[in-house]
């Protein structure tokens, strides 16, 4: 499948907010470097435009999928909110790991393991980006990290950013508001 087979998939998913064209195909070209049978991580789905990316990434390509939203308090309902989600990965009928929690809600001894690629699109807040940035441990050297709204939200950008100076990431690209990484 091309991006372009799969963006007339994708596109219709979620709202005004999602992920755009641009900072899609960035992050499909990425994820294709990196080669078969490897473990994609989702912190924060939304209505499922960069999952149902993933998905059709991994169907293709044998990749594990883990999910990580909370939709609500209290975490495990299953609001309005992640219907668009559910039926979006239920059209593409592959499996995948579902943690519905907050990553401040995880504990990080339960953090997926050996991450290949890890896509950040949480709370944007300085706090919870703090947080999630910590399963960046869990990311094999060579792995892809990804942030989504960079430059958009400061806690995004000022995470990112330090990581980026302490030589803890390197630089690949930014597309759009998409900032994308690789762990040395």
């Amino acid at each position: 499948m091309t991006f372009e087979e799969a963006w007339k998939l994708v596109e219709p998913v979620g709202t005004w907010d999602a992920l755009l064209e641009d900072g899609a195909r960035a992050l499909w070209k990425a994820a294709m470097a990196l080669g078969p049978n490897r473990h994609f991580v989702e912190i924060g789905c939304h209505r499922g435009r960069s999952s149902t990316l993933w998905m059709l990434l991994a169907k293709q390509h044998g990749h594990a999928l883990t999910f990580i939203d909370p939709w609500a308090e209290p975490p495990g309902d299953a609001p309005e909110a992640a219907i668009p989600w559910f039926t979006a990965m239920r059209q593409h009928n592959y499996p995948f790991t579902l943690i519905c929690a907050k990553t401040e809600q995880i504990d990080p001894r339960q953090y997926p393991r050996s991450i290949d690629f890890l896509y950040v699109d949480g709370n944007h807040t300085l706090e919870a980006v703090e947080i999630d940035r910590q399963m960046i441990e869990n990311v094999n050297p060579g792995g892809i990290v990804a942030f989504d709204n960079y430059g958009t939200h400061n806690g995004v950008a000022f995470v990112a950013d330090r990581l980026l100076k302490e030589g803890k990431l390197i630089g690949i690209c930014v597309q759009g508001i998409v900032l994308i990484t690789r762990k040395p």
